[in-house]
């Protein structure tokens, strides 16, 4: 591990700096007026009401944004060593229902459209493939139909008008009624499905779905008031959470060796979406111990500089002591599960993160929360204060992380542990929401 390094008095050379503070209010200001004139005039039909919103955006966005660059890290030279393939010991107590997939009536509702390319379908052939040895063959014998719906794709079935859920739904009727018992079940790998086959938001395939189960990352920037509010409760009961996509992520052994090298204390990359990326961003540009790569979203040329894969994005982080993960488009992304599959410590900032199997799996023990304001002075001063933990108890928080990650992903070397927690969570209690979407964080 490398010795603290005390923050550096002002930003290398290397960092573009924008705009005085009263120009950005000003400039904020005129687009705001402007803005407001624009949604008058969309009434009347003069204007495309969401092309404007989203030109407003960026306006808002090249007056208030200051990206942070510097040099790219090369990570081509970068070996993580074999995937970790422990197999994970299940709770004994925990109990996996019996499914049944409903391949030839969904087949129906395709006119003979064949998908292979979405992101759903790994998780639907794993439950075909019986790797939780609980599949039946008929379906008055199962406790759920999985209705193997495309969402995400990247084929000829990508936002295919042809795939249209509510007649997959109806599909299934005649199942559902040799098997009253039965309860539908599906899976959507984004948080935000209106941009899917779907073509709906979450809390809409909720609601109008009563007796659907729907397995997801999350549901897109929940509130916690929401949790505790009446009838939208009750429908979030039918939501499972799922890490964030590929289920099947691969866990590696070689960042969790205590001699392993990380260069780098803490780490973040993204797109400045939101002051929670604003406070890192600022954070980590004063420092010389860090890496930081954050564009504007109106900077379409950088854009692609910072929206690394999923690998690349676990090889960057495993050159990190502490990777924050501050939320993006909505309450989580990727980073948290890149980060923890390679040791990265990650450090949470918005208390609503999506903690996938929570009951059953340790998260408090090993990842860090900062959930007090978007200061970004006095998140450098919390930053600094990591620097004063040993690297002994650095190595044993990390190696709980490494059990975490073992025990959350769908990867099949591991005995696709995630998986039977998520079918488990079909039928366990979850009336106690709050607990079910991690507020332990809160307390952290």
């Amino acid at each position: 591990m490398m010795a603290p390094t005390q923050r550096s008095r002002s930003p290398p050379r290397t960092w573009s700096e924008r705009s005085t503070r009263f120009f950005r209010l000003w400039v904020l200001a005129v687009v705001l007026t402007l803005g407001a004139s624009i949604f008058v005039m969309s009434q009347g039909g003069m204007f495309d009401f969401r092309e404007t919103v989203e030109w407003v955006r960026l306006q808002v966005d090249r007056a208030v944004c200051t990206p942070a660059k510097r040099t790219p890290a090369d990570l081509s030279a970068i070996d993580l060593g074999p995937q970790n393939c422990t197999h994970i010991p299940l709770p004994p107590h925990m109990r996996v229902p019996r499914m049944f997939v409903a391949d030839e009536a969904f087949a129906t509702t395709m006119n003979g459209l064949t998908c292979r390319e979405c992101d759903e379908l790994p998780v639907y052939d794993q439950i075909r493939r019986n790797l939780t040895g609980t599949l039946v063959n008929r379906v008055e014998d199962a406790e759920f139909i999985v209705l193997p719906f495309p969402a995400e794709c990247h084929d000829s079935c990508r936002f295919n008008r042809q795939i249209d859920f509510r007649r997959a739904v109806d599909a299934m009727q005649p199942l559902l009624d040799r098997n009253p018992r039965a309860k539908l079940v599906t899976v959507s790998r984004r948080p935000f499905p209106e941009r899917t086959n779907f073509r709906t938001p979450m809390r809409d395939l909720l609601a109008n779905n009563p007796n659907i189960m729907f397995l997801s990352p999350e549901i897109k920037n929940l509130q916690s008031r929401e949790l505790r509010s009446g009838a939208a409760k009750f429908s979030f009961l039918n939501h499972v959470i799922l890490p964030q996509f590929p289920v099947d992520f691969t866990v590696f052994d070689a960042p969790f060796a205590p001699d392993w090298d990380r260069p780098y204390r803490f780490c973040f990359q993204g797109t400045l979406l939101n002051a929670e990326r604003t406070m890192v961003t600022d954070a980590l540009r004063q420092r010389n111990d860090s890496y930081v790569l954050s564009t504007c979203r109106s900077d379409r040329a950088d854009f692609a500089a910072t929206t690394f894969s999923s690998g690349d994005s676990a090889t960057l982080y495993s050159q990190c002591q502490f990777c924050p993960t501050p939320r993006g488009d909505s309450n989580c992304d990727t980073r948290f599960f890149d980060a923890m599959r390679v040791g990265c410590i990650p450090i949470v900032t918005n208390a609503m993160r999506a903690t996938p199997y929570i009951r059953h799996v340790d998260y408090a023990t090993w990842s860090l929360a900062y959930l007090r304001d978007t200061n970004a002075k006095r998140f450098a001063q919390y930053l600094d204060t990591l620097a004063d933990q040993s690297p002994e108890s650095i190595h044993h928080q990390r190696l709980r992380m490494r059990e975490a990650a073992l025990q959350i992903t769908h990867a099949e070397c591991n005995g696709a542990p995630g998986l039977h927690y998520a079918l488990a969570s079909l039928i366990e209690d979850r009336s106690g929401l709050e607990d079910l979407w991690g507020h332990s964080f809160q307390n952290m």
